[in-house]
């Protein structure tokens, strides 16, 4: 079995991300600029609860003083192929399509020389609704239709501009999944566009994740090349476009490594972190070697299969000495069977949040040893599911909060398939969060509050450091005020010789960082303030609830000279 034991994540952030309404010019932009018109927004965020509207407005400016042009105005549904590029396609015709939930103020309009227009966009979420929902306004120029250079007499190339619409619903229920589904690699000398703009050893490594969740997420990958004695050579990021991927669809994730590899047998650990509780993960083998004219041939597969497990994160709470068990499914969605490997492994999150896996991490905290997987090696048949009990044995000294991560490794039988499709792995987990008993503590500290000057054009940065001193995980939760000490002017006769007051600048609410900092951890809080200062004494003060009876405070002070 090509097992992955380790994966480090690329970086999980602890701000929110806000989901987005997206404009892209799908037509040909030199027959748009032709009419000299223009169209905003190009990007805009909408998130919706069940049950909540909103009104868009398109802006259609026509700079041409001299031509008024006519637009029809519709509804479309989008689809997503594999380089992240949005096709527009009838409306309807997709399962996520959010046409019903939309409606145009207008479906035809004129537009005259030196004037703007504005198309109201209305958007209703059915109650009960959840997860994303997707369509497009499209604004389709009427008078000025051109025919393409070059084309046969009955090809018409008609000016349009296409508004995709991107709607996050929020509900508890709403599911994120991504999964790596497929893995390939060329060089140069293979691929024509990458040996003309990187040479013939150029290596291009792509990564396809598939969306089964319930909406769209914003994929960051990265790529671990080892060497195949398992030994880390580099780390290289993977990205595609704007990251996203829409539920149902397939896109590559891709980077180019301009000098390539030299020849040799290689393995790389994929990460992909999407906002789930657990990043995607796979492990491949290819091998770079030497073909005709010294030029660089790669031998890799395409599939991965992608394994499921029915939960990403369980919360527990048992009493110390108890013996509990749990079930968990997993699934292979593939048509090939496949054999899995379980484990339980310690984890932690570093100081930046970041989900650090595997059997180098300290003990400390750790109910890895507590737990036995039954089965432990399997068979997991095609389109089928496999039940695995997980049962914990708790120590009777055993007290406070206790973690672990259940590894599933699956890869193929490989009688069942070609041994060119042999060489991965691809691994799900499922995150134990365990507190024993009742006699738990909260506590914390901040251990430091920094203030760094990070240039004349580029404002401050100012970082805390937050440290879980008690016996439980715990998830911050953040506000940052930024001060200036006045003192008022003193008066003719008259000295003023008190101490001043601290005036407020600006404040912050981060709201709760994205992932726990477990007992013993700690977390940067790190916050950037993209402008110039005036001159004078300050004050950053960091205020930090994380469940204890009274939030944190934390500061420090500093100069802004003249």
């Amino acid at each position: 079995m090509l097992s992955l034991h380790y994966l480090r994540g690329a970086g999980i952030t602890s701000t929110r991300i806000a989901l987005a309404v997206v404009m892209l010019v799908l037509a040909s932009p030199y027959t748009i600029a032709q009419t000299g018109f223009s169209f905003a927004p190009m990007l805009i965020t909408l998130s919706l609860a069940p049950g909540g509207s909103t009104v868009r407005n398109i802006v259609v400016n026509n700079a041409d003083g001299v031509r008024a042009a006519e637009f029809l105005v519709y509804l479309a549904d989008i689809t997503q192929g594999p380089d992240g590029e949005y096709s527009v396609v009838p409306a309807g015709s997709t399962s996520r399509s959010a046409v019903p939930w939309i409606k145009l103020s207008n479906q035809r309009i004129r537009v005259n020389p030196g004037q703007t227009f504005e198309v109201g966009v209305a958007i209703t979420v059915p109650r009960g609704a959840l997860g994303g929902r997707y369509a497009a306004v499209v604004l389709e120029l009427v008078e000025d239709t051109v025919r393409s250079q070059g084309a046969v007499a009955s090809s018409v190339l008609i000016p349009r501009v296409v508004v995709p619409v991107e709607i996050s619903v929020q509900a508890p229920a709403v599911r994120r999944s991504l999964a790596v589904t497929a893995f390939s690699a060329q060089t140069g000398s293979e691929n024509t566009q990458l040996r003309s703009s990187y040479g013939q050893n150029a290596l291009m490594l792509s990564a396809e994740v598939s969306n089964d969740g319930d909406t769209h997420v914003f994929a960051r990958g990265s790529l671990i090349i080892r060497d195949n004695a398992g030994r880390r050579l580099r780390q290289i990021p993977l990205g595609g476009g704007r990251g996203i991927v829409l539920p149902g669809a397939s896109v590559a994730l891709t980077s180019v490594l301009p000098s390539g590899l030299p020849p040799g047998d290689y393995l790389g650990d994929i990460y992909v972190d999407y906002g789930g509780i657990m990043p995607a993960r796979a492990r491949v083998a290819f091998t770079v070697s030497t073909g005709g004219s010294q030029s660089q041939e790669i031998q890799s597969f395409g599939t991965v299969a992608p394994l499921v497990v029915n939960e990403q994160v369980l919360h527990l709470n048992y009493p110390a000495g108890a013996t509990a068990a749990k079930a968990l499914v997993l699934e292979n969605k593939s048509d090939k069977p496949m054999l899995v490997e379980a484990r339980a492994v310690p984890f932690r999150y570093d100081s930046e949040g970041e989900l650090v896996i595997g059997d180098d991490q300290p003990s400390v905290g750790s109910c890895a040893d507590w737990i036995e997987l039954r089965p432990s090696v399997f068979e997991v048949k095609p389109r089928s599911r496999q039940v695995v009990r997980t049962v914990i044995s708790i120590p009777k000294d055993a007290a406070g909060g206790y973690y672990a991560s259940l590894e599933f490794t699956g890869s193929p039988v490989e009688e069942d398939w070609g041994p060119a499709e042999t060489k991965w792995a691809s691994t799900v987990g499922t995150l134990i969060f365990l507190i024993v008993g009742k006699e738990t503590q909260v506590a914390a500290d901040i251990l430091c509050v920094d203030a760094m000057d990070s240039g004349n054009e580029l404002g401050w940065a100012f970082e805390a450091v937050f440290a879980n001193t008690g016996t439980i995980h715990v998830k911050p939760s953040v506000f940052v005020a930024i001060r200036r000490h006045v003192l008022p002017q003193s008066s003719e006769g008259l000295e003023y010789v008190g101490q001043g007051w601290w005036e407020l600048v600006n404040s912050a609410n981060l709201g709760e960082v994205a992932t726990y900092v477990l007992p013993g951890g700690t977390r940067t809080l790190r916050v950037e303030y993209p402008a110039r200062l005036e001159p004078g004494r300050y004050r950053v003060e960091y205020t930090v609830a994380y469940g204890g009876e009274a939030p944190l405070l934390g500061t420090t002070e500093f100069i802004v000279e003249p």
